[in-house]
């Protein structure tokens, strides 16, 4: 199961998940046009336990779509607790833009009786 809010999200420890990325460029009217990913562009993933740069990232997943997929695999070893995660846009002419930072909570697996009443 997934929940998010804004760009925080709560998943099940050893599920899959697809989240898909809208990237907007925003002219200097304010206009916004939406960004797809052009050949060569890439979005990396990584989820770490801090926002410290000494810690390494228990997830780190390149993608050269739009649609970030967390597999099954990927969590399923790790603890429950919450996580820091970013994603950041590398332009094929190799400009770095950090598209968002957020929360990653892993939840407990195994049906109803994690559910709130």
């Amino acid at each position: 199961m997934i929940n998010n809010t804004g760009a925080n999200i709560s998943m099940t420890r050893g599920d899959d998940v697809a989240i898909h990325i809208n990237i907007w460029e925003v002219a200097a009217d304010g206009t916004k046009t939406a960004y797809e990913l052009e050949e060569g562009d890439t979005l990396t993933l990584t989820i770490k336990h801090n926002s410290d740069a000494d810690d390494s990232p228990v997830i780190q997943k390149v993608f050269t779509t739009q649609n970030l997929i967390i597999d099954h695999d990927d969590t399923k070893a790790l603890e429950y607790g919450l996580y820091l995660y970013d994603v950041v846009l590398t332009s094929a002419t190799n400009k770095i833009y950090t598209l968002l930072m957020a929360t990653l909570e892993l939840t407990k697996e195994g049906g109803i009786e994690n559910a709130d009443p």
